[in-house]
């Protein structure tokens, strides 16, 4: 596993395979407090945070104009920090800090219910 906790395998399902339609995150304070990324994909100009309860967090990495900026090689240095409560950048091309709350609030910001595999037959 890479450090953004998906796979490289090809018997592990894509999480992103399944997602179900798009909201714009609607969490109240309390819930946001006890809440945490739990992993992360950047793909192209979409950061994914996978959330504690299930839900898949997608913005735009425009969030963030050095991340928008970095090379694609700077946006995969990346580390959850502070208990789940944010995303590090730590290359020698990007240093960045955004919290969860800061990802929430992003007004492009969608979350999506990740469902569950289909079994095969």
């Amino acid at each position: 596993m890479s450090d953004s906790g998906f796979s490289n395998s090809a018997s592990v399902r894509d999480p992103l395979a399944s997602i179900g339609p798009c909201h714009s995150p609607a969490y109240t304070a309390e819930e946001i407090q006890s809440l945490r990324i739990t992993r992360v994909n950047v793909q192209e100009d979409v950061l994914y945070c996978v959330l504690s309860d299930g839900k898949l967090l997608c913005v735009p990495v425009g969030v963030s104009p050095a991340l928008a900026e970095a090379p694609m090689r700077a946006r995969y240095q990346w580390r959850i920090s502070g208990d789940g409560k944010a995303i590090v950048w730590y290359g020698d091309e990007l240093k960045e800090y955004l919290s969860l709350r800061s990802l929430l609030a992003h007004l492009e910001s969608d979350t999506a219910s990740l469902s569950e595999p289909e079994s095969t037959r």
